[in-house]
Parts: C-alpha cells; sequence; structure tokens
C-alpha cells in the first residue's frame, strides 16, 4: 500500500506543475504577484532606514539588490550608513540565506568605508560577479565608489586587492551609475562638485584599478549650464555611454542627454557637442535610460505642473533629435492621481516600456509600476489603466527588471514604522 501511495505522489507533482503554469498564463497583466514575497526585512538590525536603490536578475532569475543600512541618531539625524547588498529567491522573493552564508547576516553583505558609504546601482559581469557603485564619505570629502563581489556573495579581494576602490574628483563626487563595456571594463558615473555640478564618468579595469587610457588619467568631467546632475548610464553595442540626468538652467531644470566615445570623450555626432537639453513643463528631471534595439534611446523621469509631478517619458534618435513617432513631438506625460515620478526604465522584447517609480495618492507615495506601448501610450492592457500599484503606503520603486519569463520586479523601499528594503512582483 506504501509503495502505490508513493507512485500516486510522484504522478501528481507534473500536474501541480501543470496548474502552477495555468494560473501564470491566465493572471492578467499589471496583476500584483502575490506568490512573490512584497514585504521583505533590514539589512541592519540596529538600523531605522533600510531601502534598495537598484536590483539586477541573474541567470537563475534570483535577484540581487544594493542599498543601504542607515542608524538615526537620537536627533532624528543619520549618523552611518553602510552599503548593502543582498539576493533574494527570484521564485518566492524569500531573502536568500545562501548568500555571503558564512556572514554575520546571511542573504546580506555589508561595506563601511569611511562614516558613511552607500550603494546606488549593481550590474552583473559574464562570469556571474557582481560589480556595484555607489559613494562614500572620508576624510570630509565624498568620493566615487566600485566594488565588486563574488557569485556566493563575499567580497572580491582580486579587485584591486581589497574588493573595492574609491575615486576622488576634487570638491567631492556621487556615483549614481555602474555598467559594463565589452571589454569587462566598468564605466561608474555620477556627479561631481566642480563648483557646481558636473557629469562625471571613470573607468576602471577589470582588475579594479583606475585606467588612465579613458578620459584624462581615467576621469572625465563635463559641466554642463549652471550645474547638472547625472542619474544613469547606457553602454551603446560600440561601447559609446548615453549618460541621462538633469541641469539647472538658471531658473529651472531640465532633461539632459551627453553621449560620449567609448573612450569617454563627448561625441560631437549627437546633439551639440555631445549634448542635448530638454525643457518639459515648469521644471523636469530625468532618472532612467534605456536603448532601444534600434538605438533609440528612452528617458524616463518627472515633469512638473504646478509643483505637481508628472511621470515623463523621452524619446531620442540616435543623433540626439526628439523622435517625432513618440507621444507628443517625443513627449509622453502622465498625470496620475496627484502626481507621479519614474525611477527606472526597461524595455520588453515586444518593445513595450515597463517603469518603475511612485504614485502620489492620498496617504503618501505609492510604490509602483507602469507600462507604455511602443508610441509612447500608457498600455491599458496593463492592470486596466496601464500602473500596477502595491497597496502600501509610504513606499517608492527605484528599480526595475525582467525575470526570465517575463514577470516584473521592482525594488526599493517601504515604511512601516522603520524603512524596510521592499521587492514586488507583477505579471506582465
Amino acid at each position: 500500500m506504501k509503495y502505490i501511495a508513493k507512485k500516486i505522489i510522484v504522478a501528481l507533482i507534473p500536474l501541480v506543475t501543470m496548474f502552477v503554469h495555468v494560473a501564470d498564463i491566465y493572471a492578467a497583466a499589471g496583476t500584483l504577484d502575490t506568490s512573490f514575497s512584497i514585504c521583505s526585512t533590514t539589512g541592519n538590525p540596529v538600523s531605522l532606514f533600510d531601502y534598495i536603490n537598484d536590483i539586477t536578475i541573474q541567470v537563475d532569475n534570483n535577484v540581487v539588490a544594493v542599498g543601504a543600512s542607515s542608524v538615526v541618531g537620537s536627533t532624528s539625524v543619520i549618523t552611518t550608513s553602510t552599503l548593502i547588498l543582498s539576493r533574494w529567491n527570484g521564485t518566492d522573493g524569500t531573502l536568500d540565506t545562501t548568500f555571503n552564508a558564512t556572514g554575520s547576516q546571511p542573504g546580506f553583505q555589508a561595506l563601511s568605508v569611511g562614516d558613511t558609504t552607500v550603494g546606488q546601482a549593481v550590474t552583473l559581469q559574464a562570469d556571474g560577479k557582481i560589480v556595484v557603485c555607489g559613494y562614500t564619505h572620508q576624510t570630509a570629502i565624498t568620493k566615487f565608489l566600485v566594488a565588486r563581489y563574488n557569485t556566493n556573495g563575499t567580497i572580491d579581494t582580486s579587485f584591486n586587492t581589497v574588493g573595492y576602490n574609491t575615486t576622488s574628483f576634487g570638491a567631492g563626487a556621487q556615483a549614481n551609475s555602474v555598467k559594463l563595456q565589452s571589454t569587462g571594463k566598468a564605466i561608474v558615473a555620477g556627479t561631481a562638485v566642480q563648483g557646481k555640478g558636473a557629469f562625471a564618468l571613470a573607468r576602471y579595469n577589470t582588475n579594479g584599478t583606475l585606467d588612465a587610457t579613458f578620459g584624462t588619467a581615467g576621469q572625465t568631467v563635463t559641466s554642463i549650464g549652471f550645474g547638472a546632475v547625472l542619474r544613469q548610464i547606457a553602454i551603446l553595442g560600440d561601447d559609446s555611454i548615453i549618460a541621462v540626468g538633469y541641469v539647472f538652467d538658471g531658473a529651472s531644470t531640465d532633461f539632459v542627454v551627453a553621449k560620449y566615445t567609448a573612450a569617454g570623450a563627448l561625441d560631437a555626432t549627437f546633439g551639440v557637442g555631445g549634448i542635448v537639453i530638454t525643457p518639459i513643463d515648469t521644471r523636469a528631471e530625468a532618472y532612467a535610460v534605456a536603448i532601444q534595439s534600434d538605438g533609440k534611446i528612452v528617458v524616463g523621469g518627472v515633469s512638473y505642473v504646478n509643483n505637481i509631478g508628472r511621470s515623463t517619458l523621452v524619446r531620442y534618435s540616435v543623433t540626439g533629435t526628439l523622435d517625432g513617432t513618440f507621444g507628443s513631438g517625443g513627449i509622453v506625460t502622465s498625470a496620475l492621481q496627484n502626481g507621479a515620478s519614474i525611477y527606472g526604465v526597461v524595455l520588453q522584447t515586444d518593445g513595450k516600456i515597463v517603469v518603475s517609480g511612485t504614485v502620489i495618492g492620498n496617504f503618501g507615495p505609492f510604490f509602483a509600476v507602469g507600462r507604455y506601448t511602443s508610441t509612447g501610450a500608457l498600455d491599458v492592457t496593463f492592470d486596466s489603466t496601464g500602473v500596477g500599484q502595491n497597496p502600501a503606503s509610504s513606499s517608492e520603486a527605484y528599480s526595475v527588471a525582467l525575470q526570465s519569463d517575463g514577470k516584473i520586479v521592482a525594488g526599493g523601499y517601504v515604511k512601516i514604522n522603520s524603512y524596510f528594503n521592499f521587492l514586488a512582483r507583477w505579471f506582465a
């Protein structure tokens, strides 16, 4: 009788798997995937402020996230911040405790350099090693930080002998984005203080040292307008670099896109001297960029009318002109409830544009993702409105990525008394 029971159990396994797959197939696009753990944990048991700034998806669909864990003092001022790298199981969103398994808190890996260390972006090498960037405050100055980890979550000491490198840009700098060129070299980009904010890029060799063949002694700094902030970069097929952010024009802020050659010089064939500035509404800020297969550039952010933020997408041609086939003259603004912003952009294989960010409701910002058609219209097949929200209040989605089956994962934070790392997943 026991033998028969075992046979029945084995026979049922494929049926259970089939039902799960059928459920996925019939789930409506934009529906929150409740099989994925949406409320996570803190990376520091004494922290009051933990958040995810960026995520990426491994080949096994596990989610690697980077951000920071901050300790708040008695005066409610942040006293220290620690870079936190974490990994989450791609099937159900639970913390992957095989990551840094022998550490003090499996699933998390902490890095402190100086009195403040913050992780801003993460990417993966072809061999699976993890490269992150951010910034560190040392001896009264803020510097670029780049670090590399092994696939098991331990720091990779073959990278600049200690696992990380810091780079000074004079008065101070903050790295916000990291991408890899085809050579495996890492382009780290952000904002430098040069009397005013300026676009700043650095390139690192695969061994973690600064690459002196890039720009000037490994660095490129571009002053734009009355000051500019670089938020994210993308690498094109020829290893040239697209950088996006916003520029102060003396009265307001505008979208700005710059293109650099693979070696770090501004590309004069793009825009005016390598730079395109796009005013939108009364002010606008660009936060994210994605490159289409045809080379067109999709930039996401926020623009404001009467101080109300509107989710904003702009698409540019390969030479930096506004793409008239997208939205209205290349620009799409979406007014949602009391305001909305886009912080992350990723492209589906069918050309649809998936974004993450926040929608402002009656009780604060809401963690949200949205989807647009390839021509810039909100995709009403996605949760009927084009926007899928998480019901948790006081939450924001800073980054978005796609798993191999197309499911959409977003990362950020949620406030429940304290601030917690937060991940959620939607059906596509």
